[in-house]
């Protein structure tokens, strides 16, 4: 198991112990189909942002930034308007609003990314420091690195909160999952349509390991599904 999975394995032990049911809970396989459409969104203005880089010609470099700045601030706009709407009973409870979280403080510093690419993009002004403006864009790059560690930090949660909670079978364990066969195999064709070949990639981003994480737990960690017998 790779070092990120490992993590993500330390995480999830914390999060499996038995929980009561309670009541007006968004339906956990929405929630979960969710933060993979989010990853997969924000993992696709990357790879658009990285294409450009490549084919665009250096005169139009930061016009790129500027556009993609924009398209980040407004897909995190989005997700964390429904992360917000999410509501999940104890013990993951605080989950949907800490990814919000996350992602609000990834706005935040998109925009400090765009401004300075904007900036730079109107031409020189009398008493603007560029040099200082540059400095700061690895900065706001470690940041989001960092932030973004923590979204995949999240994703054990997030397959948790597919484990049937309230039945355990003959030895005591927590062995099925609250979703069918199908659901499960969508979810797993959701990420991989999604992610493709980044998955078996040894040198994966934060965003492409959590999804990986999810996938981990669907195929390979012998959970069975709700229409699965129980021993």
């Amino acid at each position: 198991m790779s070092r990120k999975l490992a993590v993500a394995a330390a995480v999830f032990a914390l999060l499996t112990g038995p929980a009561l049911a309670e009541s007006s809970e968004t339906p956990h396989l929405e929630f979960v189909k969710l933060y993979i459409e989010q990853l997969g969104a924000i993992e696709n203005i990357r790879d658009a942002a990285a294409k450009e880089l490549t084919t665009d010609p250096a005169t139009q470099r930061i016009a790129d930034c500027v556009h993609t700045m924009t398209q980040y601030q407004l897909e995190l706009s989005t997700q964390i308007s429904a992360m917000q709407g999410v509501h999940l009973n104890k013990p993951l409870e605080s989950f949907p609003q800490g990814i919000a979280d996350f992602e609000e403080q990834k706005l935040e510093l998109y925009k400090q990314y765009g401004d300075v690419c904007s900036a730079m993009m109107e031409g020189p002004k009398p008493n603007v420091d560029y040099g200082k403006l540059t400095a700061s864009l690895p900065k706001i790059n470690a940041q989001v690195e960092f932030i973004d560690q923590g979204i995949f930090k999240v994703a054990p949660a997030v397959f948790a909160a597919l484990i049937q909670m309230t039945k355990t079978n003959s030895h005591g364990g927590l062995d099925h999952l609250i979703i069918t066969k199908v659901e499960r195999d969508d979810l797993v064709r959701q990420i991989k349509l999604t992610f493709g070949d980044k998955l078996n990639q040894h040198d994966q981003n934060w965003i492409v390991s959590a999804a990986s994480v999810i996938e981990f737990y669907l195929e390979k960690k012998g959970y069975k599904c709700s229409d699965e017998p129980w021993d």
